[in-house]
């Protein structure tokens, strides 16, 4: 029980922690997907079995035309502004 409950507090933390690097701009729709990976990968290199969800998965970082189009398909700004790489805060 006490470990569901740490569980959930964790993945909470870890979900505001992205949320405040979107705010600020820092990431992309895309690069939190790849920084999602990179974690990935670490746990998959210690040996921990991964459970992923069917999407594509960036093994490098993404380039700024993916993270313009990523940003525009998700929070529908335009191209310019997408390809200057300001992201609207949510």
């Amino acid at each position: 029980r006490k470990r569901k409950r740490k569980k959930r507090q964790d993945a909470a933390r870890e979900q505001a922690e992205t949320d405040t690097r979107r705010n600020q701009g820092l990431l992309g729709a895309g690069m939190e997907r790849w920084m999602g990976n990179q974690k990935r990968e670490r746990e998959r290199e210690a040996g921990k079995t991964i459970r992923t969800r069917s999407r594509v998965t960036l093994l490098t970082p993404p380039s700024r035309d993916f993270l313009a189009n990523a940003a525009q398909r998700r929070y529908a700004i335009s191209p310019d502004r997408a390809a200057r790489g300001g992201l609207p805060s949510k």
